[in-house]
Formats: structure tokens, sequence, C-alpha cells
């Protein structure tokens, strides 16, 4: 579990890298703070749906 964890967390962090690269060569400005909060809501997001839906699968 908590290889799992640590896997989601690295998942994050590079997806966040590659939003901020995109949005530095558009804009020519970095926001990586946003867009790793971006990016790690949007996956907690995915995370408890997911979660919620196979906990309604069990029943």
């Amino acid at each position: 579990m908590i290889i799992f964890i640590l896997g989601l967390l690295y998942a994050i962090l590079m997806i966040s890298v590659g939003v901020n690269e995109i949005y530095f060569y558009s804009t020519g400005k970095t926001e990586f703070l946003a867009s790793l909060m971006l990016t790690f809501s949007g996956s907690m997001l995915l995370v408890a749906f997911f979660w919620q839906l196979s906990a309604k699968m069990k029943k």
C-alpha cells in the first residue's frame, strides 16, 4: 500500500511538471505550485470517486 501511495505521489509530481512545462512554453511564466495543486486535487477527486465506486460494488 505504501508503494502504491508513493507511486501515486510520483505520478502526480510528474504530471505537474509536464503541465508546468506546457504552461511555461506558452506563456513564458512558471506556475509550478498552481499546477501541482491542480493536479493533486484532481487526482484526489479521482481516487475518492473510484474508492466510493469500488465500495458500492463490494456490497
